[in-house]
């Protein structure tokens, strides 16, 4: 009986297609227009998943006489455009976009550049044919008989220019196509060459910093360059102009010039009222004047992200706006980040391009849950409503794969920087659904849940923020944990979404680890946490830290702190407060076992560096005055002796110049812990961002650790 009505439908389907309908089975063919390499691999690609879909063979042919039931891709550039009847509406389309149209008993796929006729392929085949590429190693494809279509009529324009999520999972070529990226930055310019599959995506070179171009001692200031000299550019320029003979930089790429990665910056030439990013912005525009026929990005960041109240920018300068001081668990327009997007708004009134450089990750753990994807839906939004940004660079975990939340995060942020205007929960939703099958209702609760706690406590999100936020603490966890056990109660041992759906744990399981202590389920935890950290490609847990240092530290028995003698009899959490080694901002630094520190872990870093290693963020802490202090310990060479006394063992201070400060040699008893007062802030009144040490270069220090940072209030 099914059988019977089976086949009446089939044929009253059939008896109604009409001249609009189209309808696709293995004697359909794929038509190629033109004989460039990249078409025809348009064109396989597409073969490639009809095949699948239809598991029978698919023809190719180059023939477009009198075709029927066939489709077409066409570039349009081709000859074969030409002859379009829509032709004149495809011309005027923006780079990247795409019309898919029935016409004439046939689908034409036609594209503006080899890059959106990759994007028309992959559109029609997820919007029309129901496949699914979720993920560098997972898609779904489904199988049909044969598929029928109704009338298409389908243009497609990305809004931004240029679209790239910086992801280790984005970093496949061939999966960034199917999510419609076109970003290559950084070592991405290196993954495509001219004669590969794909087409070429637009480059923005990093090659520039200023040490990379200067290289000249006499004119360092502040730990950075003093940008206000005209010897400074020159030397700049000339670099660069040899640095061009190699990289072989075409007239669509950019290049993007940056300053050092400090908060610090030279204030020599600042008259009063100028603001720091002055010298830089005018050694930038010094160097795309004098490269004209290049496009070169200015880097707005850290003291140089405000705005100069000056007439113009050389044409062909633009602005890669990164506001990485913002606080990413709420938007942009919220008040929190007022001062920002006042900066952004200050940079679209010059009317060059704009690049926005944001955050989706926290770089202090990857795998830390971070939930910021509402606030950065409405940061997308919101840059699609400014008339000059034309691109959007979305920094993700580009070290790693198994970052919280990665495969999602990708797919959806890629979908939003087509789109801006699609709506977020159906993004989520549609990715979860085929994502995690029957479990996916489980998997979008917990995103939403973990949200809904973020606004909950008001915990700010930073690019590296506290393990010892008040969203993680343990109740919170368990409650986000019994979310997710009654998922997987829901797949099968042999469910292909079980692997997919046992990364959701990893954050949970990340926090609990790393902070030790004795909760209900450390143990479990740690197992669960063993086992991902076993996945192929899971090589970094934060910016900078090997994932062979976390395996050794998630194995060793953290103690439970004892107050230092400085706050004794003063109530924790209330008028004074600890932040443990791994709470802070690490950079060139390794965790440790180490049985003199406070809970037996501390941070090591090599002596003869000099950097910033060891930073912890004031913006989460409480209003008020405080003293604050780091518990610190330096190793010395076997050499140093008496004589030795009076150099420098490690800096600190608090940044931007409240506060710069040194330690000697003969301050120290050699591999002993001492508690340092770095200064004090009034967390009401000033505008202090950061607390930094760092060892002092000196070869004689082998290693410089720190344990702990405490502040405690200040009555006076």
């Amino acid at each position: 009986m099914n059988k019977i009505i089976y086949i009446f439908f089939t044929l009253l389907l059939t008896l109604n297609l009409n001249a609009d309908s189209f309808k696709i089975t293995p004697d359909t063919k794929v038509i190629i227009t033109d004989a460039t390499k990249l078409t025809k691999n348009a064109t396989l690609e597409l073969q490639k998943y009809l095949q699948k879909i239809l598991s029978k063979p698919i023809k190719i042919s180059n023939k477009l006489k009198s075709v029927e039931n066939s489709i077409i891709l066409i570039m349009q550039d081709s000859e074969a455009a030409k002859k379009l009847s829509f032709y004149k509406e495809l011309k005027g389309l923006k780079q990247d976009s795409f019309i898919i149209r029935s016409e004439d008993k046939n689908i034409i796929i036609a594209g503006t550049n080899h890059r959106a006729l990759f994007y028309g392929v992959y559109h029609f085949l997820e919007r029309y044919l129901g496949c699914k590429f979720l993920s560098k190693d997972f898609e779904f494809i489904p199988k049909k008989e044969y598929v029928v279509l109704s009338k298409i009529d389908d243009i497609q324009s990305p809004y931004f220019l240029y679209r790239e999520f910086f992801s280790k999972e984005s970093d496949d070529t061939s999966f960034a196509f199917k999510s419609a990226l076109n970003g290559r930055f950084g070592h991405r310019n290196a993954l495509i060459n001219s004669d590969e599959y794909f087409p070429k995506g637009m480059n923005i070179y990093n090659e520039f910093v200023s040490s990379q171009l200067i290289k000249d001692s006499s004119f360092e200031c502040n730990g950075q360059y003093d940008f206000s000299k005209n010897k400074v550019a020159k030397l700049a320029l000339s670099s660069i102009n040899k640095k061009f003979q190699t990289l072989k930089v075409q007239k669509d790429d950019y290049i993007l010039l940056e300053h050092e990665d400090r908060e610090s910056y030279c204030a020599n030439s600042l008259k009063k009222g100028d603001v720091p990013t002055l010298p830089f912005l005018k050694y930038s525009s010094f160097i795309a004047e004098n490269i004209s026929d290049k496009k070169v990005i200015f880097q707005a960041y850290q003291w140089s992200r405000y705005a100069p109240k000056i007439k113009k920018l050389p044409k062909n300068l633009s602005i890669f706006f990164s506001p990485i001081e913002a606080d990413f668990s709420k938007p942009l327009s919220s008040d929190n980040n007022k001062e920002i997007l006042e900066d952004l708004k200050n940079w679209n009134k010059f009317g060059n391009d704009i690049f926005i450089w944001h955050y989706v990750t926290n770089f202090g753990g990857y795998f830390q849950p971070f939930p910021n994807i509402y606030a950065l839906d409405k940061d997308i939004k919101l840059f699609s409503t400014l008339q000059n940004v034309k691109g959007v660079f979305l920094q993700s975990s580009y070290g790693t794969f198994g970052g919280e939340l990665e495969d999602l995060r990708t797919w959806v942020f890629a979908k939003l920087l087509w789109n801006p205007n699609t709506n977020i929960d159906s993004l989520i939703s549609e990715f979860c659904d085929a994502y995690y099958g029957k479990a996916s209702k489980e998997a979008q609760q917990y995103i939403r849940v973990l949200h809904k706690i973020n606004q909950k406590t008001g915990d700010k999100l930073l690019v590296k923020s506290s393990l010892k936020a008040r969203y993680l603490n343990e109740d919170f966890l368990l409650y986000l944990e019994n979310i997710l056990d009654d998922g997987l109660k829901k797949l099968g041992d042999n469910s292909p979404y079980k692997e997919h759906f046992l990364k959701l744990f990893s954050g949970i399981d990340y926090v609990r680890v790393m902070r030790g202590g004795d909760t209900k389920r450390f143990e479990k935890s740690r197992n669960r946490f063993r086992e991902f950290l076993n996945i192929k490609g899971v090589d970094s847990f934060a910016e900078n830290g090997d994932i062979s240092n976390i395996k050794e530290i998630i194995e060793i028995k953290r103690e439970m702190p004892k107050a230092p003698k400085e706050v004794k009899g003063l109530t924790e959490g209330v008028d004074w407060f600890q932040f443990s080694e791994y709470e802070l901002k690490l950079c060139c630094v390794d965790l440790v076992e180490d049985k003199s520190s406070s809970d037996g872990v501390s941070a090591k870093m090599r002596g003869e560096l000099g950097d910033w290693g060891f930073q912890l963020d004031v913006l989460n802490f409480p209003k008020g005055k405080w003293k604050i202090y780091a518990s610190v310990k330096v190793e010395f060479q076997k050499s140093v002796d008496f004589t030795d006394s009076a150099n420098i063992a490690l800096h600190y201070g608090i940044y931007p110049t409240f506060v710069k400060g040194v330690k000697l040699f003969g301050q120290f008893e050699n591999n002993v812990y001492q508690n340092i007062l770095i200064g004090t802030i009034d967390t009401s009144a000033s505008n202090a961002k950061t607390i930094w040490l760092s060892p002092s270069k000196n070869p004689k220090v082998k290693f410089m650790y720190v344990d702990r940072i405490f502040v405690k209030r200040d009555k006076k």
